[in-house]
């Protein structure tokens, strides 16, 4: 039981993050412009927030469902972030270098990946939502060795798809470097998270009028 529930949650967490997300620009990004070791540590640190919110979604889940004000809260905060770091990526200047970088240490790519995921609350409300499919499915999240694996699947599956990007973009790192050099890339993922933010909002107001 404890590998298919490990096994459902990789699955779906690897197919959860094939949306261009924050974490997966930025590993594409940082596999282009340092190289293959940053972009490894960034997408560990990428990957850790999926296993907190997913444990958040196991143990205060239920109480979370039943808050409403506590999940509205959520929305808008989700928004304010989306637009400020939209913001901030909007004014910096173009990153993109072609030369190769010494690999020094990870520890910052590591703490960036990590913010760039934790800054997303909205994983809370799909973990809780992945919990509540499988746990009334038949794949019982009752036992400690169960929700360990519910967690842990998290947690793999979306590394294993940045894993993924960076092999890709590696291989293709010429081609793909063509296409961004003459592109300021800050901005495309400034404008990425200004327009999800502007989406969360029409997505809210629809709710709000046509409920």
């Amino acid at each position: 039981m404890e590998l298919l529930i490990f096994i459902a949650a990789s699955a779906i967490s690897f197919i959860g993050s094939l949306q261009a997300g924050t974490v997966n620009i930025m590993v594409i990004k940082t596999t282009i412009s340092k190289n293959r070791n940053s972009a490894f540590w960034l997408s560990l640190g990428g990957s850790l927030p999926e296993m907190i919110y997913a444990t958040l979604a196991v143990f205060v889940g239920m109480m979370i469902e039943k808050n409403t004000l506590f999940l509205q809260s959520v929305e808008w905060i989700t928004i304010l972030v989306f637009i400020i770091f939209g913001l901030i990526n909007l004014s910096k200047k173009k990153e993109i270098q072609y030369d190769k970088v010494e690999y020094k240490s990870g520890t910052k790519d590591f703490l960036k990946g990590f913010a760039l995921a934790i800054l997303n609350p909205q994983l809370l409300i799909f973990w809780f939502g992945v919990y509540i499919y499988l746990d009334g499915n038949g794949l019982n999240i009752n036992k400690i060795s169960s929700k360990l694996a519910f967690v842990t699947g998290a947690s793999f599956g979306a590394l294993i798809l940045l894993w993924s990007l960076i092999i890709i973009t590696h291989k293709q790192k010429d081609k793909i470097y063509l296409l961004l050099k003459n592109y300021n890339i800050n901005k495309l993922i400034g404008w990425f998270f200004i327009s999800l933010a502007l989406l969360k909002i029409l997505v809210l107001m629809f709710n709000y009028f046509y409920r």
